[in-house]
């Protein structure tokens, strides 16, 4: 059976959410701040903070980063063309991802039913 694209929208993953993606980007840039932190030791002791105050990210850190994945998420939605659709309707369209299953109706006893 041959499948016919009945939706020109892409059905971005259901599970990515702004939670996630916030998630995603205060690990990386924990990440980065560990790493720089590393290269970077303080020249003498009085510098030296403790090491857990030193490498927590800021409550702004977290703003901007809350800020950052709802515009990223914001922004997959709209490119996929169905940021207009609330979740339970995307999941609804998402059985139309792979499009529809046609079939052939050959002449005979079941062309009438079709109308």
């Amino acid at each position: 059976m041959s499948r016919f694209p009945f939706v020109k929208a892409s059905f971005p993953d259901p599970a990515l959410t702004p939670q996630k993606i916030r998630t995603h980007l205060i690990d990386v840039q924990q990440r980065l701040r560990d790493r720089r932190a590393a290269t970077h030791p303080p020249q003498d002791d009085k510098d030296r903070a403790d090491p857990a105050e030193e490498l927590r990210l800021t409550e702004r850190a977290y703003r901007r980063a809350d800020a950052r994945a709802k515009r990223l998420h914001d922004d997959i939605l709209r490119r996929s063309g169905l940021s207009h659709l609330n979740r339970d309707e995307r999941e609804k369209l998402s059985v139309l991802r792979d499009g529809v299953g046609l079939v052939v109706v050959r002449r005979g006893i079941r062309t009438p039913l079709l109308g």
